[in-house]
């Protein structure tokens, strides 16, 4: 999970990067070619992140479903 939000801060530095660039293009014309390059990145990596955060979120339903089931299958407590 930690590992996610290390990603995700890599994913902001990159807007940082592009928004700095764009704020200084007249200083730093050659920078200015990777920029669609890192808006890609970013917004691939931001709706992954959506999509993993999503199914994260079904399997830890999954997983107390599973729980119930197996407690409504269990007659005698388990310590």
């Amino acid at each position: 999970m930690s590992t996610v939000y290390l990603y995700m801060n890599r994913v902001n530095g990159w807007d940082q990067v592009v928004a700095g660039v764009n704020a200084n293009a007249e200083e730093a014309p050659e920078l200015v070619p990777g920029v669609p390059r890192l808006e890609t990145l970013s917004s691939q990596a931001r709706s992954l992140n959506q999509q993993y955060a999503a199914l994260r979120a079904s399997k830890q339903e999954l997983a107390r479903q599973i729980e119930a089931v197996l407690r409504r299958g269990t007659p005698w407590p388990t310590s």
